[in-house]
């Protein structure tokens, strides 16, 4: 498989992150979204969605802490088709390039505590923060915030983000299992 990227529109965005994104609905405005196909598959450059393998959306942050930096921005959606090896760190390290390129200092994204951050750490981004929820229906819900920055993508502090999401997972873990029996 030979992957490309095609510039997508917000509303070919929301139709594809409506059908393959597990758990969030789609965004109601975006910087850009970058899909990706395959494109040992085509003659010429036109793609239809059915096509498309996965896609990235790239936002200002949705913090507001973050929102009033300036050189911040947040990759607010990364969808990938089940079965499609490789696409998810294809898309962000395309996403990458693009917003660094753009003059940002800093890019924030967000993961469950469930998502292993595999392709994220590939790229150099540290896991930043850990918030985990218990609500009175006794269910639980988390985010692990991961962050990179021109300095973190020379010098990464691996170790940092492997003990705390080991540590992180473990407690999510346990509470899933007491929660079980």
């Amino acid at each position: 498989m030979k992957l490309d990227t095609i510039r997508l529109k917000l509303s070919e965005a929301k139709i594809f992150t409506e059908l393959y994104h597990r758990h969030s609905k789609p965004l109601k405005r975006h910087k850009f979204t970058i899909g990706a196909y395959d494109k040992s598959k085509y003659i010429s450059p036109m793609v239809i969605e059915d096509d498309l393998l996965g896609l990235v959306t790239v936002d200002t942050c949705s913090s507001h802490a973050w929102s009033q930096r300036r050189n911040h921005i947040e990759i607010r959606r990364l969808v990938v088709k089940d079965g499609c090896k490789n696409v998810a760190s294809f898309l962000l390290s395309k996403a990458v390039t693009v917003c660094f390129a753009m003059g940002y200092k800093a890019i924030i994204t967000y993961t469950q505590p469930n998502e292993t951050g595999s392709s994220l750490m590939a790229l150099g981004f540290q896991a930043q923060k850990f918030k985990a929820t218990t609500y009175k229906d006794k269910t639980f819900n988390g985010l692990v915030q991961w962050c990179l920055t021109e300095d973190f993508q020379k010098n990464p502090d691996f170790e940092f983000t492997k003990t705390n999401l080991i540590k992180f997972n473990q407690m999510v873990e346990g509470y899933s299992n007491r929660k079980s029996n």
